[in-house]
């Protein structure tokens, strides 16, 4: 799941100015509300239509059966040996959901 991060990214960083820990946490727990427009089944549960619904990002960004020590910021969990993005489909949502 997680890659080594290649020397020219780690060259790459050094470069960088270094981050905040503050900057990356999560600006918001969860997305914007939802209405559904027709009744749905999500995993056995029924959502009627005209329901708000809410993404738990929070939930989705620090799951720990994906995720090894969701709290902790590594780098190389982005990125392959080879140095290029991974992508970790729906399990980071970096610009909520639409």
């Amino acid at each position: 799941m997680e890659g080594q991060l290649p020397e020219k990214m780690g060259c790459l960083l050094k470069e960088l100015p270094p981050v905040d820990e503050k900057s990356l946490v999560l600006v918001a727990p969860q997305t914007i509300p939802h209405t559904c427009v027709r009744d749905a089944v999500v995993d056995g549960y029924v959502i009627p239509a005209q329901s708000l619904v809410f993404g738990n990002l929070f939930s989705i960004h620090h799951d720990e059966n994906y995720w090894k020590d969701p709290e902790e910021f590594r780098i190389g969990r982005w990125f392959d040996n080879n140095g290029n993005l991974i992508n970790h489909g729906n399990h980071f949502l970096a610009f909520s959901t639409g």
